[in-house]
């Protein structure tokens, strides 16, 4: 399949369900990007989606967003992320966002905007708040002499995305954590969380440059593009007023107004 065969305005491809008798107007293929989210969301089947450490801790923020899945590193995997991607581009292109809650440091990654240990705290607080106590436990009194009984870490491993211990450096096994170089640790700890899915972000943008050029990326910001692909994260009944068009109907109707008090109720889950 060639790029250009997926850069329609209205829908990228058109879906013919078996034994159904459903025309794809726009309607079908909205259901299948629909279907498609909630399977990535799931992760039983196609895992290129893992919620964040605050999910799993049920602390701090973030607590109903997704990363990618750093542990997927084989081709056939980074394929799925570039088909991520193309999914990506298409929502942009077409404008029919996707359903896909992903965190903040997913978007900067993406839109190569700089990411910092705040972005960590806020998807992983507990680890933050342990790579901190590593680097201050000074202030606790803990000296050379002392700092292992306190630290059980022995070398420079860390607590990967998706929580499995992992070297934080090439060789890391066999570096000695130590009070000395417990700022490094922590540095190298940090570099590593903030860039561990690097591999699959490149292959998302792969990706999305199918459909909308790259350069386009480094013209937005990461919330615009979460925006583009997305959509906005609240329908605004105010807004939804003031584009409807009655049929047989006034605007002041009994009937209209019980309409808007039901949608007014309803929360955006």
């Amino acid at each position: 399949m060639k790029p250009a065969d997926l850069r329609l305005p209205s829908r990228a491809w058109k879906v013919k369900l078996v034994g159904e008798g459903a025309d794809d107007a726009g309607g079908v293929f909205d259901d299948t990007i629909t279907e498609m989210c909630e399977e990535l969301l799931n992760g039983s089947s196609v895992p290129l989606l893992i919620v964040t450490p605050n999910t799993l801790n049920e602390t701090g923020y973030l607590r109903d967003r997704y990363l990618l899945n750093p542990s997927l590193t084989e081709q056939r995997h980074l394929n799925w992320f570039k088909f991520l991607g193309i999914l990506f581009g298409v929502a942009i292109r077409t404008k029919k966002p996707v359903a896909l809650p992903l965190s903040p440091i997913v978007w900067k990654l993406i839109v190569k905007q700089t990411v910092t240990w705040e972005d960590l705290e806020e998807n992983d607080a507990l680890y933050a708040q342990s790579l901190r106590g590593i680097r201050d436990i000074h202030l606790a009194g803990v000296t050379k002499e002392t700092f292992h009984e306190v630290i059980p870490l022995e070398c420079f491993e860390g607590t990967s995305w998706t929580g499995k211990m992992v070297p934080i450096v090439p060789g890391g096994r066999s570096m000695p954590l130590t009070f000395e170089n417990r700022h490094e640790y922590v540095e190298q700890a940090v570099n590593f969380r903030l860039h561990e899915m690097d591999l699959q972000i490149n292959a998302v943008r792969e990706g999305i440059a199918w459909i909308v050029p790259v350069p386009l990326l480094s013209l937005v910001t990461f919330s615009h593009l979460e925006l583009l692909v997305c959509g906005l994260p609240h329908i605004s009944i105010a807004l939804l007023k003031k584009i409807v068009r009655y049929r047989d109907l006034e605007a002041g109707s009994p009937l209209i107004q019980w309409l808007w008090s039901t949608l007014e109720s309803f929360t955006d889950a």
